[in-house]
């Protein structure tokens, strides 16, 4: 059976309209969600908030705040958080239940499902990164990156590990034990 279409319309007008629309849907479903908010939003949030209160001062050995490691941690827990519950668990769910079947049988592109749990995905991402920098940067006071390069290198701890594998490297020592034992023969 061959779908009839309107004079001068396209199947791209009609993915994106649908797109827009079901990233509506996903996003209001999320928001109106109190067990979504309290674990995919606010649990990062608390967690940085009691974390960033209980440990202070620096890693030894550089001038890197407690905090910023936390914080760099919390925010990637975060952003898998939001991708994990957003697309796997959400989509097994509304697979269980039936939902995507009753949504396969609709004119929908099959293609906007997808389009709007990856915009529910970004929106919300981007949500929890701005509450949890906002809290860091106001509660807490750590600096954020100062410049646009800083802001898409993802740094994790790199100048903490350089500098704790020269300084393993440059300290003597008298004789190295082996890292592997060879297993007993009965």
């Amino acid at each position: 059976m061959e779908s009839v279409r309107a004079p001068g319309r396209g199947l791209l007008p009609d993915l994106w309209r649908a797109s827009a629309a079901r990233s509506s849907v996903e996003l209001k479903s999320f928001f109106r969600n109190r067990q979504s908010l309290v674990f995919t939003l606010f649990f990062p949030v608390i967690l940085l908030v009691v974390f960033g209160a209980i440990f202070t001062g620096k890693v030894q050995g550089t001038e890197t705040d407690f905090r910023q490691v936390f914080m760099a941690g919390i925010v990637a827990a975060g952003v898998m958080s939001t991708a994990f519950s957003g697309l796997a668990i959400n989509i097994a769910i509304e697979r269980d239940t039936g939902l995507i079947s009753r949504l396969a049988m609709t004119p929908m592109p099959k293609s906007a499902y997808f389009i709007g749990k990856l915009v529910k995905v970004v929106v919300t991402t981007v949500v929890e990164m701005a509450l949890l920098l906002g809290i860091a940067v106001t509660a807490f006071g750590l600096p954020l990156p100062s410049t646009a390069q800083r802001w898409f290198t993802p740094r994790l701890g790199a100048d903490a590990g350089h500098r704790h594998v020269r300084a393993d490297r440059d300290r003597p020592t008298a004789r190295r034990s082996p890292t592997a034992v060879p297993p007993r023969r009965s």
